[in-house]
């Protein structure tokens, strides 16, 4: 499988409605899915981390499912993303976030799934 998706990869695809990211995904670049049309996404276990303004901008993103080792995510990683009411994960300590990584998020509950 992929185990790297690069900076900007998806960037403004706003067709782009779901995605299957497999667990040999080691690596999302900065900006990779900003501004796509993203309505859900699950992330794999392999990744430890968000990167910055991974998802920004996807207005269209409503949940994410976040694995166990994520342990931090980035700067603006899910800035603007309007929709986005809910983030479930089976860790019960939050990952790490930075100051702006939901910013312009209205509302945000944490689940434990």
């Amino acid at each position: 499988g992929i185990n790297s998706i690069g900076d900007f990869a998806f960037s403004g695809c706003s067709g782009l409605t779901s995605v299957n990211l497999s667990n040999s995904l080691t690596y999302i670049g900065t900006n990779a899915f900003q501004g796509a049309g993203l309505l859900s996404v699950e992330l794999p276990t392999s990744l430890s981390g968000i990167p910055e303004s991974a998802f920004d901008v996807c207005s269209e993103l409503k949940s994410v499912y976040l694995p166990d080792n994520v342990e931090s995510i980035s700067a603006n990683a899910f800035r603007n993303c309007t929709k986005l009411d809910s983030i479930f994960s089976k860790r019960i300590v939050p990952p790490v976030a930075d100051a702006t990584s939901f910013s312009n998020v209205k509302k945000l509950p944490y689940l434990l799934k």
